[in-house]
C-alpha cells in the first residue's frame, strides 16, 4: 500500500495531466463505433490478413486491385490489427486501444524528453497538453490517421534516444535507437525524413557548441556506426518489400504526385497558419476548405518566442527554435514569403517528393513548440520578483496557460468535430443498405459517389470503388465531358454501361450529403437530386427501391473471370467504344479490345493473337506499320518540356492530363482529340514557333517519321537539320466535316532522310500544332514494317468493327481464389481459342502459366486460351516478397535474441 501511495505521490502531476487530457476526448471514449475519412468501418475481418501480399484487390481506392509494395512498410501494423480481429477483438476495441496507446505514450514521451532537460512538472504538464491538444495532432486523430499519430508520439523517444546515444555511445543504446527508428518506419516511413532533419540539426549543434576537435572525431565515428547499424536493421526488416521493389517492379508515386503543381495545390497553410500552429482545416477537417486564421491562437507563438527572452544563451532553446522556424517555413509550402524555395526543394532534394502536402512539416513545429512551451513555463515558474503582486501574478501564469490550451481544444469536448471524436451520421441507413448488398451473393463491385464514406459497406464479394478514382482510368476519363463536372461520365458516355459491365460493377451508391462536412447550399442539394434522377433514367441502371440510401443496380456485370470469343487490335482512339452499343454481338463482354497505341511497343505483340482482327479506327496502313517500331527507336519531344511554355514557346501535356487536355482543346480551339499518346505525352506549340530537338538516336541516312495531330486550327510543320529542309508535313486536313467540336486525328507521317546526327529544328505554323513522337530507323526496316502491314491487309486480318466479323462461342469457367496473388482457373467446353479476361487492373506482372497479360479496354488483363484445362494465374512480384520475408524473418529473430540478451544483461547489472 505504501508503494502505491509513493507511486501516486511521485507521479501525481503526470497522472493528473493524463486524466485531464483523456477527459477532453470523452466523446471518443463514448460507447459505439467511431469512424473517419481515414478510418472506415469494416463489416468483415480477414481482408488484409497477417501475410504481406504484393497485390490487393480490396481496401484500395478503385476496387480493381493495385500493386501494394509501396505501402507494405506498414504491414506489421496491419498484421497486428488483423490478429486482434481474428480473436474477436476488432472494431470498437481496437479503436479504443489505439486511442489509449497514442494518448498515454504521447504524454509519457514528452514527459521523459523534458525530464532530460530538467523541466519541472508544471512545465512538463503544459508541454504534454500542447503536444496532444494542438490542432495538428487533433485533426490527425479525428481524421483516423492513427499511424501518423503513432509516428508523431514516437518522435520524443527517438530524439531522447539519440541525445543519450551521442553522450554515452554503446551498442545497447545504438540498438534501442535503431529499434525506435524501425518503429517509426512501420508507422509511417515518411516520418524518417522528418526525424533525420531534427537529428541532423541536433548533431550539428552538438558538433559546434562547444567545438572540440577530439570530441568531433568521436561524434562522427559514433554517428557513422549508428547510421550503418540502423540502415542494416531497416534493410533486413523491410526486405519483404524492398526485394520485390528491386527485382520485380519499382513502386512509383501516382503519375501526377511529383509535379510542382501538386505542391501549389496542396499548400494550404499560410505563414500565419504555420506560426500560430493552426491546422488550416481546423476544425471541420474538410479537405480543401481552409479556415480563416483565428485570433485565439495568437498567444501560442507569444508563449513560444518568450522562451529566448527568459532563457538567454540557452543552446537547448536555440536548437528547438531552429526546428520551430524550419517547421514554420517548410509547412507553408509554396505560399508567400519565398514560395520558390519549397518548390526547388521538392524538385531537387531526395525525400521532399514525399511531402507534396507541406502540412506534414507541422510535425516539426508541433514538437518544437511543445518543448519550448515547457521551457517557458519552467522559466516563468523560477522567476524571483521582489514585487509581491507581480510575484503572485507570475505564479498563476502557468495555470492560465494550461487553461488557455484547454480552451483552444474546446471543439473536441464540445462535440464540434466530424470524425473519430464525434458520432457517425446516418448509421442506421448505412447498415440497412449494407444488408441489401449482403443479400446479393454474386460478385460485383460497388461504386460510391463521389468517394467511399466511413460507413460504406465493404466485403470481398462487393469491393468498393471510389468514383473519383475511376477518373484515373482511361475508359472512364474519355467519357467525361469538360473539366468541371468530373463525374458526368456516368451520364454522358453512351458506352459507360458496357464499361461497367466488363469491370464487374454491379451497383452505384450515392450517399446523402453530410451536413457537417458538405456544403448544404440549395443549389448543391438540387444538383444532388437532379444527378441521381438522371442516373436512374439511364437504360443500364435501375433504382433499388428497398435501400434507404440511394442505390442503383446495373443491368449486367461480369464476374472476376470471363471469356470473349472476339479479339480486336485497335489502331486509333477508343472512340470505337460508341460502336459497342449498337449491337448485342458487339458488346464489350463479347469483344476484347486492345489499343495498340496505348503504349509504345505494344503493337509488336499483335502476332501473339493470330485470330484477332485489326481495326483501323480513322487510321492508315502507315499507322499500323508504325506500331511495329521498337520502343527504343522512338523519341518523345514532350519528355524534354515543362507544363508551362519554355523559351521556345512549346509546352507539354501527359497521359494523365487527358480530361484537362481535351477540355483545353475544346474551349480554346473548338477541336477535340481522343488519340492515345504511346505513353510519351504531347508536345504543344501555339503559333509560329521554333523547336530544337537533340537526341543520340539521330543518325545520318536514317528515316525520320513524325506522329502529329491534324486539325483545322493547325497549319504545317517543317523539319530542318541546319539549313537543310528534311521534309514538311501539312497538319491541316484537306476536308473538315462541319460540326460543333471538330474531331481531330493523330497520324504518322514520313518526313524524310536525316542529313546528319545534328539536332532537328521544327518550325511550326498555325494556331496550334501537336507532336507526339518521332521515330528514327533504317530505311530497310521501315520498308519491312510497311510490307508486314500490307500482308495483314492481304490476309484479311484488317476489318471493320462490325457484327458480321463477330463470332459467338462460350466456355465454362470456374475459378478458385487461392490468395490475393494467385488464382486457379478451370476452363471447359472450349471449341476454339478465346480471350480470358481477368477483371483486375492491368499489370504486366500478372501471368498465366508464364504468359504475360495484355491490356484489355485500357483497364483489365487478358490472356489467350487455346485449350481446355486448369490454369494458374499468378502475380510475379509475390515470389520476391516471399524471398524477402525469409530475410525479414532472420532479421526479426536476431532482433528478438538481442532484446532478450540486453534485457538479461541489464537485469544482471541491477542485481549486482
Amino acid at each position: 500500500m505504501k508503494k502505491i501511495h509513493k507511486y501516486f505521490s511521485t507521479n501525481r502531476m503526470f497522472l493528473v495531466t493524463l486524466f485531464a487530457i483523456t477527459s477532453v476526448f470523452w466523446m471518443f471514449w463514448y460507447p459505439g463505433i467511431k469512424v473517419a475519412n481515414d478510418y472506415h468501418l469494416s463489416f468483415n475481418t480477414g481482408f488484409i490478413g497477417v501475410f504481406p501480399w504484393s497485390w490487393r484487390s480490396f481496401d484500395v481506392g478503385d476496387g480493381l486491385g493495385e500493386y501494394t509494395v509501396s505501402t507494405l512498410w506498414s504491414q506489421p501494423l496491419l498484421s497486428f490489427s488483423e490478429f486482434l480481429s481474428s480473436i474477436s477483438l476488432g472494431g470498437e476495441f481496437q479503436t479504443k486501444l489505439m486511442g489509449i496507446i497514442i494518448i498515454f505514450f504521447g504524454i509519457l514521451g514528452m514527459w521523459k524528453l523534458l525530464s532530460y532537460f530538467k523541466i519541472n512538472d508544471l512545465g512538463k504538464s503544459a508541454a504534454s497538453l500542447f503536444f496532444i491538444l494542438n490542432s495538428f495532432f487533433l485533426l490527425m486523430f479525428d481524421g483516423g490517421q492513427f499511424s501518423l499519430n503513432l509516428a508523431y508520439i514516437a518522435l520524443p523517444y527517438v530524439i531522447l534516444s539519440f541525445i543519450k546515444l551521442l553522450e554515452f555511445p554503446g551498442w545497447r543504446k545504438r540498438f534501442g535507437f535503431a529499434l525506435l527508428i524501425l518503429l517509426v518506419s512501420i508507422f509511417d516511413i515518411r516520418i524518417i525524413f522528418l526525424s533525420a532533419i531534427i537529428l541532423g540539426c541536433y548533431f550539428i549543434f552538438k558538433l559546434f557548441f562547444p567545438f572540440n576537435r577530439n570530441n568531433t572525431k568521436k561524434l562522427f565515428k559514433n554517428l557513422i556506426i549508428t547510421f550503418l547499424f540502423t540502415v542494416l536493421i531497416m534493410l533486413g526488416f523491410h526486405a519483404y518489400w524492398i526485394v520485390p521493389s528491386l527485382f520485380a517492379k519499382t513502386p512509383n508515386l501516382p503519375v501526377t504526385y511529383d509535379r510542382l503543381t501538386q505542391v501549389d495545390f496542396l499548400s494550404f497553410s499560410s505563414i500565419g497558419h504555420s506560426i500560430f500552429l493552426q491546422q488550416p482545416h481546423w476544425y471541420a477537417n474538410v479537405f480543401g476548405r481552409i479556415s480563416q486564421i483565428k485570433i485565439e491562437f495568437i498567444l501560442i507563438p507569444v508563449i513560444v518566442f518568450l522562451s529566448p527572452i527568459l532563457l538567454k544563451k540557452s543552446l537547448a532553446t536555440g536548437f528547438w527554435l531552429l526546428i520551430a522556424l524550419l517547421g514554420i517555413f517548410l509547412s507553408k509550402g509554396s505560399q508567400d514569403p519565398l514560395p520558390g524555395i519549397y518548390l526547388w526543394l521538392f524538385g531537387h532534394i531526395p525525400g521532399f517528393s514525399f511531402f507534396r502536402d507541406p502540412v506534414k512539416f507541422y510535425f516539426l513545429t508541433a514538437l518544437s513548440y511543445s518543448v519550448i512551451i515547457g521551457f517557458t513555463i519552467n522559466a516563468i515558474n523560477k522567476l524571483e520578483l521582489k514585487n509581491k503582486l507581480s510575484a503572485v501574478i507570475v505564479k498563476y501564469i502557468p495555470y492560465l496557460v494550461i487553461l488557455y490550451l484547454f480552451f483552444l481544444a474546446r471543439p473536441v469536448y464540445l462535440g464540434w468535430m466530424t470524425g473519430m471524436i464525434s458520432q457517425p451520421i446516418y448509421p442506421v441507413e448505412f447498415n440497412q443498405t449494407a444488408n441489401v448488398l449482403q443479400q446479393d451473393k454474386n460478385f460485383s463491385r460497388v461504386v460510391w459517389l463521389p468517394t467511399t464514406r466511413p460507413l460504406s459497406f465493404v466485403s470481398l464479394n462487393h469491393p468498393p470503388i471510389e468514383a473519383f478514382r475511376l477518373l484515373n482510368k482511361r475508359p472512364f476519363a474519355v467519357g467525361t465531358k469538360g473539366a468541371y463536372e468530373t463525374l458526368n461520365f456516368l451520364r454522358e458516355a453512351s458506352f459507360m454501361g458496357e464499361i461497367f459491365d466488363v469491370a464487374g460493377i454491379g451497383y452505384i451508391v450515392d450517399p446523402y450529403l453530410d451536413p457537417r462536412r458538405d456544403d448544404m447550399h440549395p443549389d448543391n442539394m438540387k444538383y444532388y437530386y437532379t444527378f441521381l434522377k438522371q442516373l436512374s433514367e439511364k437504360p443500364w441502371l435501375s433504382l433499388v427501391k428497398n435501400s434507404p440510401i440511394p442505390l442503383l443496380k446495373t443491368k449486367e456485370h461480369q464476374d472476376i473471370f470471363f471469356t470473349t470469343p472476339n479479339i480486336w487490335w485497335v489502331i486509333g482512339s477508343d472512340s470505337i467504344y460508341n460502336e459497342a452499343t449498337k449491337s448485342a454481338n458487339l458488346k464489350l463482354s463479347k469483344n476484347s479490345m486492345i489499343f495498340a497505341e496505348e503504349y509504345s511497343g505494344l503493337g509488336k505483340r499483335i502476332d501473339e493473337l493470330p485470330e484477332a482482327k485489326i481495326v483501323l479506327n480513322n487510321k492508315t496502313n502507315s499507322d499500323l506499320a508504325a506500331n511495329f517500331i521498337d520502343a527504343a527507336d522512338l523519341i518523345f519531344p514532350a519528355k524534354g518540356l515543362n507544363f508551362e511554355p519554355n523559351k521556345s514557346g512549346w509546352w507539354k501535356r501527359e497521359t494523365a492530363d487527358l480530361i484537362r487536355w481535351r477540355s483545353f482543346l475544346q474551349e480554346k480551339y473548338g477541336i477535340d482529340n481522343q488519340d492515345f499518346d504511346l505513353g510519351g505525352g504531347w508536345a504543344v506549340g501555339e503559333g509560329n514557333l521554333k523547336f530544337e530537338i537533340r537526341n543520340l538516336k539521330l543518325e545520318k541516312d536514317k528515316i525520320l517519321l513524325a506522329r502529329v495531330m491534324e486539325s483545322s486550327r493547325s497549319g504545317s510543320l517543317k523539319f530542318y537539320q541546319g539549313d537543310k529542309l528534311l521534309g514538311q508535313i501539312s497538319t491541316k486536313p484537306c476536308k473538315v466535316r462541319p460540326c460543333k467540336v471538330e474531331e481531330t486525328n493523330v497520324r504518322w507521317f514520313e518526313v524524310g532522310k536525316l542529313d546528319s546526327g545534328n539536332e532537328i529544328i521544327i518550325i511550326s505554323e498555325g494556331d496550334i500544332n501537336v507532336v507526339n513522337a518521332l521515330a528514327v530507323l533504317d530505311e530497310k526496316k521501315w520498308a519491312e514494317y510497311k510490307e508486314k502491314a500490307r500482308e495483314y491487309q492481304d490476309r484479311g486480318r484488317i476489318a471493320d468493327f462490325d457484327e458480321k466479323y463477330a463470332q459467338v462461342s462460350s466456355a465454362d469457367i470456374t475459378f478458385q481464389n487461392i490468395n490475393p496473388t494467385k488464382y486457379k482457373v478451370s476452363i471447359k467446353g472450349l471449341a476454339e481459342p478465346v480471350f480470358l479476361i481477368f477483371s483486375q487492373n492491368f499489370d504486366g506482372l500478372w501471368k498465366i502459366n508464364g504468359q504475360t497479360s495484355l491490356p484489355v479496354y485500357s483497364l483489365l488483363n487478358g490472356f489467350r486460351i487455346e485449350r481446355n484445362g486448369d490454369y494458374l494465374i499468378e502475380f510475379e512480384a509475390q515470389k520476391y516478397v516471399n524471398i524477402g520475408l525469409i530475410i525479414s524473418g532472420v532479421t526479426l529473430t536476431v532482433l528478438s535474441l538481442c532484446i532478450i540478451g540486453f534485457s538479461r544483461h541489464k537485469k544482471n547489472r541491477f542485481s549486482q
